[in-house]
């Protein structure tokens, strides 16, 4: 047994202390490094006066590092470049000391795979600043880095989802009555998020529209007493004040206990299929009211079950019951003639074979209204693999269409006639004129009782003859300037049937019917007295060598806005004349051209085929209509219909009627013609010559141009001077009237004749512009023009 000594004790005392300081601090150590290695961090110690580096085995281990002491660049060097720059900053800058810590990547020695690496520090510096010693921890974090990532490209592609499928997801908390949202919901219902998790329930409620807040707090209130699932769609109210659709759908979260904790559900923004089944609906709807009021007919043919659905416009057009929407497939076969059956299948299977056009005219058989003609359009319906599965169209009645576009194209090729027999008329006037004119200078020059006398009257009388049919054809093309008044259209009728009577064949009756009222329409007398004649000479042909009756039926027709277009008229009020016959009738094949000028079904010597021809001309021009019915072996009735005028206004129609007569010459008064100076323009030579020559036998001197150029650039200078003007109409390089408004800007007031073939266009204005004191057509008689021109110079 050792003694020691008193001095000893202290001695023994301190040993004690500091083994058990050296145990406790082992133990710190090793707890310390139980801690570090659990939270797999490694401990270092960077001495920057040295330059290196000491670290644990861990953290040695982390990198990959040899065992003693470390070049701190060595270190610095595993690291991504990226990242080096954090690593040298805290002890680079003087301002930074005390705690730090920065994140890095580093590639540890013998790998190619980078870590992320987190470390934390304490920087100790000098009094001077100068940085001495870094002390820290350093931790692999590569696998929570991962998870971090993992964790956030989760929820960006869930809110990229709910972004693109409008649609969010929140939770209520039943005990604090908190709200959270997703991002997306902020946007659906227009609300900032400020960085909260969800908005206030005074929030929410200001968004819902009022009219859905006591359904949706029912089916909450529902849902927190005893879990239900709930599912609405609702209105919410943004912050401009517009609407969006929401479809809200939730249920109940309940604890491990069964006890009702939380709401959790989602909201989807439903505005735009909202809007779209919205829009549909609308559609359907205008789309029902056209299909009703429209004078269309819809069809629909499905090609699988072999059913029409028709709407019950088509049906009544077709005359069908409208309680039989839906009709088998051989219904088409009831509706459509066997002839026309085939062009209905042959369009429809070009239409499906090769996409040709669906639409076309066909005859259907109605119920009520006989045989009607139909315009068919449609189309087909594919499925995804371009098989027609159903067809679909239209039909319209075009039965009115179809006659008034005969009647157009009619009245077309009937215009373009008239054109072309005018300018025929104005050439034969000329040929006429000539002939007749030197007839008449020649009969002059032989015996009255001589042979020549008698054949140059042949000529004259042939001539003549041939000026009426000209007329005629002029009748037909440009009507003569009519001299209107108010013309009582029954009494017309009663003053034709007493002309015609006399000349009646046997056995043919002639009458008016219905002439006792009154029928006034406005027009010229003679032109409507020429349709009567021509009509019942007509009907007088037609039933020749029989017992007929021909019947003059005169009434007052009114026409709408769906009956008039048939005829080619405008609504309103007419008179219809209707002359019927009970003779050989007209071929169906020869109804179409009646109206044609030449064109006649009589012998050569009975008829030159303008009759029909110049009442056309005649009605049209007083804005009325003509037609022809016939049946052969039965009949014809012929309907001429003109526009009715009224008592007040056949008063004054009446009295400008009278006055339009004094643009007629005056009576004829002899004058002395030596030495009166004439001027003739006309673009024939032989008509020109031929009017110099019958004017200066009279006694005129005669001045002839037959460029209408030349004689107004002789008028205008007063080279030429004249006492009177005879000048023909239709010229080359200028008409007469124009020449003649020309010499009067220019100063000559003489009086002017018009000896014309064809003045179609010149209305009676024009004629006062141009001071013409007559106008007289082509041929003319040339003791007539002598008569004329002395007329003119008396009043002139």
């Amino acid at each position: 047994m050792d003694e020691s000594s008193p001095s000893d004790a202290p001695l023994r005392e301190a040993a004690v202390r500091e083994a058990a300081l050296g145990e406790a601090l082992r133990l710190s150590e090793e707890r310390a490094d139980l801690a570090l290695d659990a939270a797999g961090a490694g401990v270092f110690d960077c001495d920057f006066e040295t330059g290196l580096l000491y670290g644990s085995p861990r953290f040695r281990a982390m990198f990959g590092l040899p065992d003693g002491p470390i070049d701190v660049h060595a270190t610095i060097a595993l690291m991504h470049p990226d990242d080096r720059e954090g690593a040298f900053r805290p002890w680079s800058l003087p301002e930074v000391n005390g705690r730090i810590a920065w994140n890095a990547r580093a590639r540890p020695v013998g790998s190619t795979e980078w870590r992320s690496i987190e470390t934390r520090a304490r920087l100790l510096r000098d009094a001077h600043g100068r940085a001495l010693r870094m002390i820290g921890i350093a931790q692999d974090v590569t696998d929570a880095v991962g998870q971090l990532d993992a964790l956030r490209e989760s929820e960006w592609r869930l809110a990229q989802a709910q972004r693109i499928a409008s649609i969010g997801s929140w939770s209520w908390d039943v005990a604090t009555k908190r709200i959270i949202w997703t991002d997306e919901l902020f946007r659906i219902f227009d609300v900032e998020r400020r960085g909260r998790a969800g908005p206030t329930l005074e929030e929410y409620n200001e968004r819902l529209h009022p009219d859905d807040r006591p359904t949706l707090r029912a089916l909450v209130d529902r849902a927190f007493a005893d879990g239900s699932v709930f599912y609405l769609e609702h209105s919410i109210i943004l912050r401009d004040g517009s609407l969006r659709r929401v479809r809200s759908h939730g249920g109940a979260f309940r604890d491990e206990r069964g006890v009702i904790v939380q709401l959790v559900g989602t909201s989807q923004d439903m505005t735009e299929p909202w809007t779209l089944a919205e829009r549909v609906r609308r559609s359907e709807a205008r789309y029902a009211l056209a299909v009703q009021g429209t004078s269309d007919g819809v069809w629909q043919f499905d090609m699988r079950s072999r059913v029409t659905e028709v709407s019950p416009r088509l049906l009544e057009l077709l005359g069908r019951p409208h309680d039989a929407p839906w009709v088998s497939s051989d219904w088409v076969a009831h509706v459509v003639p066997e002839n026309d059956l085939s062009l209905l299948k042959d369009a429809v299977t070009r239409h499906l074979q090769q996409d040709a056009p669906l639409d076309l005219e066909l005859q259907l058989r109605t119920e009520s209204r006989g045989v009607r003609w139909f315009r068919i359009r449609g189309g087909a319906v594919r499925d995804s693999d371009g098989q027609p599965i159903l067809l679909a169209g239209s039909m319209s009645d075009v039965t009115e269409h179809r006659a008034l576009q005969t009647r157009i194209q009619h009245d077309s090729r009937m215009n373009a006639l008239g054109t072309l027999a005018g300018g025929i008329a104005h050439d034969f006037n000329n040929l006429l004129a000539a002939i007749l004119g030197y007839a008449q200078l020649a009969s002059d020059e032989v015996p009255a009782s001589s042979a020549a006398a008698s054949h140059l009257q042949q000529v004259t009388d042939a001539a003549l003859r041939a000026r009426t049919i000209v007329r005629e054809i002029l009748a037909f093309s440009r009507p003569d300037e009519p001299r209107r008044s108010a013309v009582d259209v029954a009494q017309l009728a009663e003053e034709t049937i007493r002309l015609l009577h006399p000349t009646l064949p046997s056995g043919v009756r002639l009458r008016v019917a219905d002439a006792a009222t009154p029928r006034i329409v406005f027009g010229d007398a003679v032109q409507l007295q020429r349709v009567l004649l021509n009509l019942c000479a007509n009907s007088v042909h037609a039933v020749r060598g029989r017992d007929g009756e021909i019947v003059l039926h005169i009434a007052t027709e009114s026409l709408d806005e769906h009956t008039a277009p048939a005829h080619g008229l405008v609504p309103g009020s007419y008179v219809r004349v209707q002359v019927t016959d009970n003779g050989v009738g007209i071929a169906s094949d020869v109804l179409p051209r009646v109206f044609e000028p030449f064109f006649t079904t009589k012998p050569v010597d009975e008829g030159t085929g303008l009759g029909l021809s110049v009442v056309h001309g005649i009605v049209v021009a007083a804005g009325g209509s003509v037609a022809v019915e016939s049946v052969q072996h039965v009949g014809t009735t012929v309907i001429v219909r003109f526009p009715q005028l009224d008592v007040r206004a056949a008063r004054s129609a009446g009295a400008a009627g009278s006055a339009s007569d004094a643009h007629v010459a005056g009576s004829v008064l002899a004058a002395g013609a030596s030495g009166r100076r004439v001027l003739v323009v006309d673009d024939d030579v032989a008509v020109g010559r031929l009017l110099q020559m019958a004017l200066q036998r009279a006694d005129y001197d005669v001045t002839l141009f037959s460029a209408p150029g030349e004689a107004l650039e002789a008028l205008a200078s007063r080279a030429l001077q004249c006492d009177c003007i005879v000048t023909d109409f239709a010229m080359p390089e200028m008409n007469g009237i124009e020449m003649l408004v020309r010499a009067r800007a220019a100063g000559v007031a003489v009086p002017a004749i018009m000896v014309t073939g064809y003045a179609d266009g010149v209305s009676l204005e024009m004629r006062d512009r141009a001071q013409v004191n007559t106008m007289v057509e082509k041929p003319i008689e040339l003791r007539a023009l002598v008569e004329l021109v002395h007329a003119a110079l008396a009043t002139g």
